[in-house]
């Protein structure tokens, strides 16, 4: 496994070619409108939330995301520190 600076490099660059932009106030938020729909991605770590207003533009990012990072998805999100 890459070092995190490394891994989190890559990942913010597999989420700008998909079409996201990241947050001027929090480096660790990304945010994409495509086709009239919303995602957001919050990074914590070597943690990843996503959350999208339409389910197949949510999938389609996350098969993205598995041909840039290796990621393991854990499934739906049941609880969340902080939230």
């Amino acid at each position: 496994m890459p070092p995190p600076r490394a891994w989190f490099h890559k990942l913010s660059a597999a989420l700008l070619d998909f079409g996201f932009c990241a947050s001027s106030y929090d480096p660790s938020l990304f945010v994409a409108h495509i086709q009239g729909a919303t995602i957001i991605i919050m990074v914590y770590v070597d943690d990843i939330l996503i959350t999208a207003s339409d389910t197949t533009l949510l999938n389609t990012c996350i098969q993205h995301l598995h041909t840039r990072v290796a990621l393991q998805d854990l499934g739906p999100l049941h609880y969340f520190l902080g939230i």
